[in-house]
């Protein structure tokens, strides 16, 4: 096929073009498609343009090339717009348009890579697709729960392997771009996806409970605030203790140790026994109480890596 020039024209019924060869300018202006829209094993050689065309249903590109520029501007596509296996060769796509959903699948760029302008990514997924040249201009997506988040993991059995690979990518994406804002934010939505997974799966229960702790204590090591507040607690919950027991006046008897709670008890030197480096443990004789001292060291020790790790993330943006 020569030139493709549509321009204000009018298609009242499903069109398909399969095993068609754009070898020349594909311009599509003013169109109106009033049901489906497919393009199966295609080929644009030259320029591609769609510029203010309505499409009333899906439009699916199926094993799609395009070797130059493919440009979509102003389009009005409610039912959104799928490219699975497309392969956009040397190509840039730029999109300022209102389409609610936007799938990608197995897609690959050239050097030029796609762009996406001006889209809200409420709807838009990316499956097996190459990242690496894929770009983000004014664009913005959907947040939940503090997090980045797409339609997919709303649907009725989410593909969380696929789901938690995009999110890697992303997260990918822009640490070799060096943008460590967006790669934190890409980071937690991929844990998030990753926690939902091994519960899918069902397996590694340890993995998973150490997940979701980690999750728990430091927000995925991107929280430092959170990390600061447990890691409060964790130091001053034995203090809390001590300091009840003395007002009430009670004797605390745990495994052979015996604190006579009083309000002239040396309450902070017990508590000290509980604190890293303060050395209080050194004179304990060895039983329960003491492996119990060494563990809460050993859990403030660990809580205070990681808000110094969270902490080290949040400067790091």
């Amino acid at each position: 096929m020569g030139h493709a020039l549509f321009d204000h024209t009018g298609f009242n019924s499903d069109v398909e073009f399969t095993n068609t060869n754009f070898k020349k300018l594909a311009f599509f202006n003013r169109t109106e498609f009033a049901k489906k829209v497919s393009f199966f094993w295609s080929r644009f050689c030259d320029k591609t343009v769609f510029s203010k065309v309505k499409f009333k249903s899906v439009v699916c590109f199926d094993n799609v090339e395009f070797d130059k520029y493919v440009e979509f501007v102003y389009i009005v596509c409610p039912k959104g717009m799928k490219f699975n296996t497309v392969f956009f060769k040397q190509a840039l796509m730029t999109m300022k348009t209102s389409v609610p959903s936007l799938h990608f699948v197995q897609c690959t760029n050239g050097k030029v890579g796609l762009t996406l302008l001006g889209i809200e990514l409420k709807e838009c997924f990316f499956l097996y697709s190459d990242m690496t040249n894929v770009h983000f201009l004014k664009s913005y997506w959907s947040i939940k729960d503090g997090r980045y988040h797409i339609s997919s993991e709303d649907s009725d059995n989410p593909e969380w392997q696929a789901i938690r690979d995009f999110y890697q990518s992303m997260k990918r994406k822009y640490k070799a771009e060096n943008n460590e804002y967006e790669a934190s934010k890409w980071h937690i939505a991929e844990k998030e996806a990753q926690l939902k997974l091994l519960r899918q799966n069902g397996e590694s229960r340890l993995l998973c409970f150490a997940l979701w702790l980690y999750k728990l204590v430091s927000g995925f090591g991107e929280n430092p605030v959170r990390a600061f507040w447990v890691l409060l607690g964790l130091i001053v919950l034995p203090l809390l203790v001590l300091l009840v027991g003395a007002c009430m006046d009670v004797q605390i008897d745990f495994f052979g140790w015996t604190f006579y709670s009083s309000p002239t008890a040396d309450v902070i030197g017990e508590w000290l026994k509980f604190i890293p480096l303060t050395r209080a443990i050194k004179g304990t004789e060895p039983s329960a109480l003491r492996a119990l001292m060494f563990l809460w060291q050993l859990l403030i020790t660990v809580q205070a890596a990681l808000f110094a790790f969270a902490l080290r993330n949040r400067f790091r943006r």
